[in-house]
């Protein structure tokens, strides 16, 4: 009996990816996860009582890093922002190749040219975890200043992307 999806075929299962086993019972790891889309839910509006810029809101965008490896910064970013609102990025490809390890996303204030800019807050996660399913989008958030939802998708090597 094939679970998940699986096929049987002349007593064995050929299983559909994400699942593994003699049944297709067992989760299979993703080779990879590929980030599309990463939108910005919370964050503070305001620096140690103090606004994140002296005339208007913060500009805000993420920095993503797998462990202490720099893996993504957008080129754009969300200015004057308002902690009332969400802002979205919509990312053409951002792949997390090492699904187990340590990852960290940061909301960073963008001060000029030139300036490191204000960090606003940063959440660790690590982005594979084999006992959920494969949901499609993953929120972030874990009580502190900054919360995220991402949108993902998982890859395998027989997936030619």
């Amino acid at each position: 009996m094939c679970e998940n999806g699986g096929i049987c075929i002349d007593g064995t299962c050929d299983c559909p990816d994400g699942f593994t086993g003699p049944s297709c019972s067992e989760q299979a790891t993703p080779d990879k996860m590929r980030i599309s889309f990463i939108e910005i839910n919370r964050f503070p509006g305001f620096n140690h009582d103090q606004q994140w810029d002296d005339q208007d809101g913060p500009d805000i965008f993420f920095r993503l890093y797998d462990k202490d490896q720099p893996l993504a910064q957008p080129m754009l970013l969300w200015e004057n922002a308002n902690p009332e609102q969400d802002y979205s990025f919509f990312i053409n490809i951002i792949d997390m190749w090492n699904v187990h390890n340590l990852h960290t996303l940061q909301l960073i204030d963008y001060d000029g040219p030139g300036f490191e800019g204000d960090l606003m807050g940063e959440i660790q996660f690590t982005p594979y975890n084999d006992t959920n399913g494969f949901p499609e989008r993953i929120v972030l958030d874990n009580g502190g200043p900054v919360s995220f939802t991402m949108e993902v998708e998982y890859l395998y090597n027989n997936n030619n992307d």
